[in-house]
């Protein structure tokens, strides 16, 4: 008999994620909509400067449409053996409960853009490491009672997890 999978809670700003996902998906849509109009009506005739131009036009639209899928996926998704940070452009990223020392609500400048200033993130903090890890997907553009309730059920999940493992630890 196999266990039964273990419960993932997800915390994830769905705005961000969809708003900045959805903006890249569309421009990848435009250049693949051009490129299919353009292979339909100048194709047969277009000369092999055209045709090359044509190609990594589509392979760039394919690459947009890839990034906003990552995305849309980047989130911090816990179970009861520890934490999931889905990034962007890196490898999702396992941290067991053990090497976290907490949570907290740290400035994000790499996530700033034209409209955003003040951008945060929730962050991982491990034990050994200086460099917290955060992702797009648990941002906010500024600190705001949807980032301190994200904060709170993350530090809930992870103190939850400390009496389970202390409560084994005396067994």
């Amino acid at each position: 008999m196999t266990e039964p999978e273990a419960q993932r809670t997800i915390y994830r700003n769905i705005v961000v994620v969809l708003v900045r996902g959805g903006a890249v998906l569309a421009v990848a849509l435009v250049l693949l909509l051009g490129m299919l109009m353009y292979a339909f009506t100048t194709f047969p005739h277009a000369d092999s400067t055209s045709s090359i131009a044509a190609v990594i036009g589509t392979l760039i639209a394919a690459l947009l449409i890839w990034l906003a899928v990552r995305i849309v996926g980047s989130r911090i998704s816990a179970d009861q053996d520890g934490v999931f940070v889905h990034t962007v452009f890196r490898p999702c990223k396992y941290i067991p409960w053990g090497d976290i020392t907490g949570f907290e609500l740290i400035p994000a400048r790499r996530l700033n853009n034209q409209f955003t200033r003040s951008a945060v993130a929730i962050a991982v903090m491990r034990t050994g490491q200086r460099k917290p890890l955060y992702c797009l997907g648990a941002s906010f553009t500024e600190r705001s009672a949807a980032a301190e309730s994200m904060l709170e059920a993350l530090r809930a999940s992870h103190d939850s997890t400390q009496i389970h493992v202390n409560t084994a630890d005396r067994h």
